[in-house]
C-alpha cells in the first residue's frame, strides 16, 4: 500500500541548509541541498512509519493536497 503525504520545502537563512517538511505529521529533516533533504526525510518518515507500526498506533492515511507529494510504501 502506498501513502502520499504533502513536503514542503524551505531555506533556512541561519544554517544555509535546506529544510524538508511534512506539516500533517509535524516531521522535518534537512539538508546540504533538496536531494539531500529528501533523502533525509524519507529516512526520518519509515522510522516514523516503523515507530507507528511497531506499536499499533494507526499510520495517517496521508494529503489530499496538492503539490509536492512525497509516496511511501507502508
Amino acid at each position: 500500500m502506498d501513502i502520499e503525504y504533502e513536503i514542503k520545502y524551505s531555506f533556512d537563512t541561519e544554517t544555509g541548509q535546506i529544510v524538508a517538511e511534512i506539516p500533517e505529521l509535524s516531521l522535518a529533516d534537512f539538508g546540504k541541498s533538496f536531494e539531500e533533504a529528501e533523502k533525509n526525510i524519507i529516512a526520518a518518515l519509515k522510522t516514523y512509519l516503523e515507530y507507528l507500526r511497531d506499536t499499533g498506533k494507526p499510520v495517517p492515511e496521508g494529503s489530499r493536497k496538492e503539490g509536492t507529494l512525497l509516496k511511501v510504501a507502508v
